[in-house]
């Protein structure tokens, strides 16, 4: 069982590996599949290896600021369809943490939308 409910959003996000060296950082455009409070499973055919650390970045609709933050990848899977990353977030700063809140209660309470 999940400990933060998920919802089903696709949004444009932005996903950064941090590595020691510049030359290593990958930076890559992708679209959200289903977000929570807790994470994020974003698609993608090559995703980051389990345990890599990532900034993610994505704007909400309606104009809201973006939300940016660290995170870890926990899982992944390259096999189509359903391939991509599962990142739990880092520990989230108040004012995103209350963006994420307001997206994914606001989601819920609007069934069918995406």
């Amino acid at each position: 069982m999940r400990k933060y409910v998920r919802i089903e959003k696709e949004m444009l996000v932005r996903i950064t590996e941090r590595h020691l060296s510049a030359e290593e950082t990958r930076e890559m455009e992708t679209v959200t599949k289903n977000l929570g409070e807790g994470g994020i499973f974003v698609e993608m055919d090559d995703p980051p290896a389990k345990g890599t650390i990532v900034e993610v970045e994505f704007t909400p609709p309606h104009g809201q600021k973006s939300i940016r933050t660290l995170g870890i990848v926990r899982w992944r899977s390259t096999e189509a369809p359903g391939a991509g990353a599962g990142i739990k977030f880092a520990p989230v700063n108040e004012q995103d943490r209350e963006k994420l809140l307001n997206l994914v209660r606001g989601a819920r309470h609007k069934p069918g939308e995406k």
